[in-house]
């Protein structure tokens, strides 16, 4: 929504007169003929008319004015998005490996929407299926998960298979095998993996590469230059300490992993890792491998094998991946459209050139004047005319028409007459036209050779029209309203909820609560019980919870103590009888299933959001329950059984603020009439 605009003042003419004929007695007492035809009343009337001018303009800010006040809090309008995406080449088989070069460019069916990539491939004849419909030998995806071995090669492409199965242990791969050889010794195999989560993975790796890069520059010492904690930099100055080092951002705060090949009779060793990007199969991303000297057939097969091994630390949630694809390729829906002559200057003010192809890419435009033998490169693209003065060299671009205009003298410098206007480069493309569904890029442009195939396993995203205003002062609404500090409960919460990388399913805050002294008022300690979205039951780690920490710590008032901690589990037995008019004999399983779906961390509770942290177990509740199940007449005889399983209660049972409840075999009877 937009910020809301105050109405500063809204009298009409009508109600200035009016106010006008009322001041005429105090101001002038000897005026006595307030009709209109008085030229005192016609002189009253005009200035009224001027005055509901003024007020109309008072309350109207230029879009200019706005932009500025947006920029105050450090918000500014998108221009158009470009869509993305990663494509794969199929090459046929019985091919030699071939290259293609940056800048190749791929179509849709028509050739009307075209991508391209800026970065070369090697295409290998090895390939793995992307669709379960077009299974054949070529290729296997399996896992091995605590010396089991699963084969999800029918599920590669397909709703998601667990990448070292559902509970991982350290040791567990997963496998890929191919039935050439991948990829020669020294060249780059390139790798896509798809998480279930793909579409969201995007702004999750945004958020820890900034969360990253923030800490870095919290690294460098006061008044110094440079940043000890990057290794590439020269170490600090004398006198000033080094910061801590962060780990790189793609590397998941807990669980590591290592690419290994098989080599024959000397059996897995490491390949040559150039880029991981997966933060260990967790986000989707780039896998590029150097080929080595000695990649051997498996034992017992012709496959040649890689895998990632799961080689130290813990998964909270484990990695669950859709596909995993060979010979992968970002495009993008941005074409080089090469130099371009638009006209010539005629020394005016506002002359506006159009390009031959629209829309243009924003930041991608580079106009140079030439002038006999002079060249002129200093001109610089800017979409809106705020921050130009009168002596600056910038141009004016309408992404969406192509359009290039340059200023008038007081807003942008005029070229000078005569003056050849050159487009040097820029690039078509970008917003919503780009944002193809799956399969949608077919072709190489120009057509490739025959053994080429190109397909897209996923839809494009990114792609977007410019941002209108309204929707900027919303954004800014949206991120004002965010908080950026730990002040409040629900600054905690929150804070904790959306730490980067790390899946914070549930999170509550105890101010004034140390979970090491319970029974005391703890002035100035906030404790922070925090929940990952995946276990039976869901149990954080002690690097899940170190990265919260130090998220929040970075976000906390020096003077509060901050604890992060995970939850107790109190087991709960619940004795009942069911009376029934009619014997079922699944009711006590169902009982069963009741109680521990209503004691479920993640999904139970009243509202199907959890249990809350610390919330007592009620006795009428859970007859409440019970008796809702079909054919129950009414519930008696219940008990509860918490921590001491020889201590049973007939009264509601209660748990410390961090304390849930870890439902056990209930005791159920069903008895008939």
């Amino acid at each position: 929504m937009p910020l809301p605009m105050p109405v500063l003042d809204n009298r009409t003419w009508t109600e200035l007169t009016a106010e006008g004929r009322a001041l005429i007695p105090n101001a002038a007492p000897k005026w006595t003929d307030h009709n209109a035809h008085d030229p005192g009343i016609t002189l009253m009337e005009l200035f009224a008319w001027l005055s509901e001018m003024l007020i109309f303009r008072l309350d109207r800010i230029s879009p200019a004015k706005v932009r500025a006040f947006l920029r105050l809090a450090g918000v500014t309008p998108r221009p158009p998005l470009v869509s993305s995406t990663v494509i794969a080449f199929r090459a046929d088989p019985g091919t030699a490996a071939s290259i293609l070069a940056a800048g190749t460019q791929v179509a849709d069916d028509g050739g009307t929407t075209v991508f391209e990539s800026s970065a070369p491939l090697i295409v290998s004849p090895a390939w793995i299926e992307l669709s379960p419909a077009e299974m054949t030998s070529r290729g296997s995806v399996q896992s091995v998960s605590r010396g089991q071995t699963i084969d999800h090669s029918s599920e590669n492409g397909g709703a998601g298979y667990w990448a070292f199965g559902a509970d991982p242990a350290v040791g567990d791969c997963f496998m890929l095998g191919f039935d050439t050889l991948p990829v020669a010794p020294g060249d780059i195999l390139s790798l896509h993996v798809w998480t279930t989560t793909w579409s969201s993975d995007g702004a999750a790796r945004d958020a820890i590469e900034r969360e990253w890069k923030d800490v870095v520059a919290d690294c460098a010492p006061d008044g110094a230059s440079i940043h000890p904690c990057d290794p590439s930099l020269p170490p600090a100055p004398p006198g000033h300490p080094p910061g801590p080092q962060p780990p790189p951002w793609w590397l998941h705060y807990s669980a590591r992993t290592s690419w290994e090949y098989w080599a024959g009779p000397v059996g897995w060793l490491p390949v040559q890792v150039v880029e991981d990007l997966t933060r260990s199969l967790t986000l989707s991303g780039f896998v590029r491998l150097a080929g080595p000297a000695d990649h051997q057939p498996g034992p017992g097969d012709t496959k040649y094998w890689l895998r990632c091994r799961f080689a130290s630390g813990r998964y909270d949630c484990p990695p669950r991946i859709s596909a995993v694809a060979v010979n992968a390729l970002l495009v993008r829906h941005a074409v080089n459209a090469g130099p371009e002559n638009i006209g010539s200057s005629r020394g005016e003010a506002g002359q506006m050139y159009r390009l031959t192809r629209a829309p243009v890419v924003v930041g991608s435009t580079h106009v140079r004047l030439v002038s006999g033998t002079a060249h002129d490169d200093s001109w610089h693209e800017v979409t809106i005319w705020d921050g130009t003065g009168a002596l600056d060299h910038h141009y004016h671009l309408d992404p969406a028409t192509g359009k290039i205009t340059f200023g008038d003298g007081r807003t942008g410098f005029v070229p000078a007459d005569a003056a050849g206007v050159e487009m040097l480069a820029h690039q078509v493309g970008g917003g919503p036209l780009g944002n193809l569904p799956a399969g949608g890029l077919q072709q190489i442009v120009p057509p490739a050779p025959q053994t080429i195939t190109v397909l897209q396993p996923f839809d494009a995203t990114g792609g977007a029209a410019a941002e209108s205003l309204d929707r900027a002062h919303g954004r800014a609404l949206e991120e004002l309203a965010r908080p950026v500090r730990a002040v409040t409960a629900a600054d905690f919460e929150a804070l904790a909820l959306e730490t980067p990388g790390v899946p914070v399913a549930r999170a509550a805050v105890w101010p004034g609560y140390h979970a090491s002294y319970p029974c005391m008022e703890s002035a100035g300690v906030v404790t922070v019980v925090v929940l990952p979205g995946c276990g039976s039951p869901p149990t954080p780690g002690p690097d899940f919870l170190a990265a919260i920490q130090a998220y929040i710590d970075r976000r906390r008032p020096l003077t509060t103590e901050v604890h992060i901690v995970g939850p107790t589990y109190v087991p709960v037995t619940v004795t009942a009888t069911l009376h029934v008019a009619r014997l079922r004999a699944d009711l006590a399983a169902q009982a069963q299933e009741a109680l521990d779906l209503f004691f479920d961390p993640l999904k139970g509770g009243h509202d199907g959001k959890g249990w809350r942290f610390g919330r007592a177990v009620i006795e009428s509740e859970l007859m409440a329950q019970l008796s809702s199940l079909p054919g129950v007449d009414f519930v008696d005889q219940l008990a509860l059984t918490g921590a001491d399983p020889t201590q049973m209660s007939c009264v509601n049972l209660s748990l410390c603020p961090t304390d849930l409840v870890a439902s056990q075999k209930h005791r159920i009877s069903v008895v008939e009439g």
